[in-house]
């Protein structure tokens, strides 16, 4: 809109200076908006053109879920270490934290394992407790 609003301006006889002060922008911008539609006209303007990048393990994303869906990492710095031998890209564990949240897998802290129990001792003290 703000584009519009500058082309708007211009069209009605005002230079870029004013324009600037009008719609609160630097005069460079208004000008560079000014130069984009008197190159590329309407279809530049309402062109919204931003990087997204994506990661270099999108490409291999399918090989990464069938992998650990298979063998499950136990932590981050395991997933790591399977990427990299996977696929070749190295990326540190915080990184493979995130990526795997965009697969749908998530970490979870595992509980510690009870010992081994002897039963006969175990009823044997709870009779006593009880007695």
């Amino acid at each position: 809109m703000r584009r519009f609003e500058i082309l708007w301006l211009h069209a009605c006889g005002k230079f870029a200076p004013e324009i600037a002060l009008l719609v609160r922008q630097t005069p460079p911008t208004v000008q560079g908006v000014i130069h984009m539609y008197q190159k590329g006209g309407i279809q530049l303007m309402t062109a919204m053109d931003s990087y997204h990048p994506t990661s270099e393990l999108e490409q291999h994303r399918s090989s990464i879920i069938s992998e650990f869906q298979s063998r499950p990492p136990a932590s981050a710095k395991e997933a790591a270490a399977r990427i990299e031998q996977l696929t070749g890209v190295k990326r540190s564990p915080q990184r493979v934290r995130i990526f795997m949240r965009t697969i749908g897998m998530t970490f979870r802290k595992t509980a510690v394992l009870p010992a081994k129990v002897d039963w006969e001792k175990q009823e044997e003290f709870k009779k006593h407790i009880g007695a």
